[in-house]
């Protein structure tokens, strides 16, 4: 019988402002059936840390689904900031835990873990453009709802 795998994310980055801003970005996590891993946490909390993620059986998989927020009380602040952001999943089986942070009470925490390979190269890549496409969108919409800044 498999054993449970515990899972973390590893999340690194760099910015000026929008990470450690008066009003910085904001992350959450959800699983498909909408359960919240990680509940709007400022972005600037959590660089360098593990966020514990729920436990994965052996040959079961789950989707979860990030979202990086942009408060509203930021107005035009950050327009024309940027910062990288990188999501990197580990699993604490590999190695001891490392100083995590765990948001969400009741949740174990997980440490740094699993090497990347093969396909694994592509998930930072692909979770960084995609919170850099979020936060472009998110800047988007704040200039066409003040066009007095144009």
């Amino acid at each position: 019988m498999d054993s449970p795998l515990p899972l973390g994310l590893e999340i690194s980055g760099q910015s000026d402002v929008l990470f450690s801003g008066p009003t910085p970005i904001e992350l959450t996590v959800k699983t498909s059936d909408g359960a919240t891993v990680v509940d709007r946490v400022p972005i600037g909390e959590v660089l360098g840390r593990s966020l514990a993620l729920p436990e994965l059986q052996g040959g079961a998989s789950y989707n979860l689904t990030g979202t990086v927020t942009l408060p509203r009380a930021a107005g035009n602040a950050y327009q024309g900031a940027g910062g990288i952001l990188k999501f990197r999943f580990v699993s604490m089986a590999d190695r001891p835990v490392v100083a995590p942070v765990d948001p969400v009470p009741d949740k174990p925490a997980a440490g740094p873990g699993l090497a990347y390979t093969g396909l694994n190269n592509l998930l930072p890549v692909a979770a960084t453009a995609a919170v850099l496409l979020a936060v472009g969108a998110g800047f988007l919409l704040i200039r066409r709802k003040n066009p007095a800044h144009e």
